[in-house]
């Protein structure tokens, strides 16, 4: 008896429709929302105990200056959280940026030149950084923490490690510093709410990050759009700095400034893996944690007491990550396909149904 002719494939079922993926926004928006509301009434609560308890003039614009300042670092580092690249690197882009314009100045050129040949400076580092992770595919708290390093190797190679004046500085204006940072904060939080941002601009390397393959160039744009940002915004804290002290920003305080802008950026909601942080959850962070180290400041206190805000700030910030994470979940995923049926098996199948 011959064998029987295999009938021609066709699948035993129709493929199942394949649902879209839908992000929890309603969640994450709620769980944001009463995280910042929280957040709002202590910062209020901190600048007004600043304006009524310390009734000087100064006090409260010494606060905004600071807040400004320490806010666009926040924003800088709240962008290469939000692309999914730490950028380790801030606070030596502060300090490049920052002897850059002073150095400039020294030298007569005008003070907005100067300004935008050290915010220029940082930008080309941020970019640099932003394509060694993309190119490599590498995480990029490495790339970072190398690239921080020789730009303060440089820096201590060229000054000595001495500050370099620049007392013709005249945009000294704290409210100006603040107001930028307002918009920064408000429009980069808004723009994050838009769920094909998010999606293009992620560097989230996917099962590369553990095969250790090369992820790609889709991971690899974000990279270079986050620190690339990331670097511009340090370099306009560095002018402000500049601005500020009359003089460049010294060197040694380059970690504690990254410390603090990550717990600012951390407290605020941003998350650590690089998901949507809010809108004003950074502006009231930084109100917050600069309240209180102003008061610790006008109270005399140690610079310890500073440094161990920043590192409570920091700690208390994986805390709300993980809190609202685990209140909006992981983005759920399409549901995977049956495996296809063997055409042999099914012909075999067809054909001795038919004898």
């Amino acid at each position: 008896m011959s064998e029987p002719t295999p009938a021609p494939f066709s699948p035993p079922w129709p493929p199942p429709p394949v649902a879209p993926v839908r992000s929890p926004g309603r969640r994450a928006l709620l769980a944001h929302g009463v995280w910042e509301a929280l957040l709002a009434v202590a910062a209020l609560g901190v600048t007004a105990y600043v304006a009524i308890g310390y009734p000087s003039s100064l006090a409260l614009t010494n606060l905004l200056a600071i807040a400004g300042t320490a806010g666009l670092a926040a924003s800088a580092m709240s962008l290469s959280l939000r692309t999914g690249t730490p950028n380790l690197s801030l606070g030596a882009l502060v300090v490049v940026a920052s002897t850059i314009t002073a150095q400039a100045m020294t030298d007569d050129t005008p003070i907005v030149v100067a300004a935008l040949l050290g915010v220029a400076a940082a930008t080309v580092i941020g970019l640099v950084s932003g394509l060694v992770v993309a190119l490599l595919s590498v995480p990029s708290w490495a790339a970072t923490l190398g690239v921080g390093a020789a730009a303060d190797a440089i820096v201590l190679a060229t000054t000595e490690g001495q500050m370099v004046p620049a007392t013709a500085f005249d945009l000294r204006e704290g409210w100006v510093w603040f107001v930028l940072f307002v918009l920064v904060t408000l429009v980069g939080g808004a723009l994050w709410l838009i769920p094909g941002v998010r999606s293009r601009l992620s560097a989230d390397r996917g099962p590369a990050r553990i095969t250790g393959g090369w992820a790609g160039f889709g991971p690899g744009l974000g990279a270079v759009v986050g620190l690339t940002g990331s670097g511009l915004l340090a370099g306009i804290v560095g002018v402000a700095m500049t601005a500020r002290l009359n003089s460049s920003f010294p060197v040694g305080s380059g970690a504690t400034l990254t410390l603090g802008a990550l717990g600012v950026a951390l407290l605020g909601g941003v998350s650590l893996f690089g998901r949507r942080g809010g809108v004003t959850g950074t502006l009231f962070a930084a109100l917050l944690v600069t309240g209180v180290g102003q008061i610790l400041l006008l109270e005399g206190a140690a610079f310890w007491l500073q440094l161990l805000l920043y590192a409570v700030a920091v700690l208390l910030g994986a805390a709300v990550t993980r809190a609202i994470e685990s209140i909006t979940g992981p983005p759920p995923q399409p549901p995977s396909l049956p495996a296809p049926a063997d055409p042999f098996k099914v012909g075999q199948v067809a054909g001795q149904s038919g004898e």
